[in-house]
């Protein structure tokens, strides 16, 4: 595999992963024209609880493209199907319940969040609105999951674009034209997934024919078949947990250390979110090209993934490694003019460029890791980081005060990308069980 080829891949799955930080960008934006910041504080308080929500079960989709690949691999009709239908059945089940169990999450995130009264109001009408769209943000995730697998990219590309591009028009016309406020924000947001679920179900059943569907659907509640799907859906949400646990940790140990602290934290944390949405591009095509060889049994090319996705991956992180050195101060003020916060900035700017090399390698194997579908090492590297993450945060703050905390998260970092690694040869073996030879002589 030439690095042309994966990188024709990857460049759209990175562009695709960083449209959709945007939205929430926009929506601010937007209701941030209005003549009250009650506004603001609604759309926010419900655009968190969203996203909590979302990024919970944005395992339906890495889980679906690891199948969805290996299934192209295998080149088997009744996989295709089964690739699709069976987080389908999940997806749908989880957004109904969630649709079905709103008040109390919404009294839930109500109690969490202590929101002032005309702001949880404001929160309350936008998540009464959204969580309608539940159940097809679910089946969005498991439609983009199996285009991605199969290495649709522009399929991938119009959906991801083409649905942004839809909801920030309809937030310029509901909310600044029609003057509907919160309730103008929500109403966009949910004809924007009602747009993306419909698209999405007709560029995948473009690919499957209904009579093939037809055919092969009673295989979905195939024992084997959804033990597998089921355990690797539950080995993505405990990591999934994990990472949430940490970055609440972070947030807020750093928010004990005064404003100008939080917001420093803030500004290099989203920086560190942008550069992995570009590792998260790797990754996907990496998970694209491991899936198919495990499926097709090719161990070659198996390594071959992995040695393409490596070189991407230090070329990658050596031009962002070089920018962070080289443009600190233009990159910074894109986020603020406050020069005691820049201060501090520049002075914690080393820990992000740090971050780099500790956490590629993680990214970049996590993505061969899931294309394999070989996720209990994803589970277990997560967890371990986490519980290192703990006791350094617990030990080293009193002690190094931030420093102390970005020195916490880097180890966090390297501990997912070391424990990962040392799988390797394992998760070889698990995937090619007929290849005796060690895995170090793959390639």
């Amino acid at each position: 595999m030439s690095l042309r080829r994966y990188l024709r891949l990857a460049i759209p799955f990175m562009l695709a992963t960083m449209t959709q930080p945007l939205l929430g960008a926009v929506d601010t934006a937007v209701v941030g024209r209005l003549d009250s910041p009650v506004f603001i504080g609604g759309v926010a308080v419900g655009t968190v609880i969203f996203n909590t929500i979302y990024w919970l079960f944005g395992f339906l989709r890495v889980a679906t493209s690891g199948f969805s690949a290996q299934s192209l691999g295998q080149n088997r009709p009744e996989d295709m199907v089964c690739s699709w239908l069976r987080p389908l059945c999940i997806a749908t089940l989880i957004g109904l319940t969630l649709t079905i169990c709103q008040l109390p999450l919404h009294r839930g995130a109500m109690a969490i969040y202590h929101a002032e009264p005309d702001v949880a109001r404001c929160a309350s009408q936008y998540f009464h609105i959204l969580i309608w769209g539940a159940p097809l943000v679910l089946i969005h995730y498991v439609n983009l999951g199996w285009l991605m697998g199969r290495g649709l990219v522009r399929h991938v590309l119009v959906l991801q674009i083409g649905a942004n591009i839809l909801n920030i028009l309809l937030d310029l016309l509901f909310v600044l034209g029609l003057h509907l406020a919160v309730s103008g924000v929500a109403a966009a947001t949910l004809i924007a997934q009602i747009f993306s679920f419909l698209l999405g179900c007709h560029f995948v059943l473009r690919q499957i024919p209904r009579s093939m569907i037809a055919q092969h659907a009673h295989r979905i509640g195939d024992p084997a078949g959804l033990k597998k799907i089921l355990a690797v859906n539950g080995d993505f949400f405990i990591r999934t947990l994990c990472l949430m646990t940490m970055t609440n940790i972070f947030v807020a140990r750093g928010a004990g250390m005064g404003s100008d602290v939080l917001a420093a934290n803030a500004i290099l944390f989203q920086l560190q979110y942008l550069m992995a949405s570009l590792f998260d591009g790797l990754a996907n095509a990496a998970s694209v090209f491991a899936g198919r060889s495990v499926g097709s049994r090719n161990r070659a090319a198996f390594f071959e993934s992995r040695n393409v996705a490596a070189r991407s991956m230090c070329w990658l992180g050596a031009a962002l490694a070089l920018l962070l050195l080289l443009g600190p101060n233009l990159i910074l003020r894109c986020f603020t003019d406050l020069e005691q916060v820049l201060g501090l900035c520049r002075q914690y700017m080393f820990y992000l460029i740090l971050y780099v090399p500790a956490m590629a390698p993680g990214l970049v194997w996590y993505g061969l890791f899931s294309g394999a579908t070989c996720t209990a090492p994803i589970r277990n590297s997560t967890i371990a980081a986490l519980l290192i993450f703990l006791v350094l945060v617990f030990t080293l703050i009193p002690l190094l005060h931030n420093h102390g905390l970005w020195i916490a998260f880097i180890a966090f970092c390297i501990a997912r990308s070391v424990i990962l690694i040392a799988y390797w040869n394992r998760m070889v073996a698990q995937s090619f069980p007929q290849n005796l030879q060690p895995a170090g002589h793959g390639t």
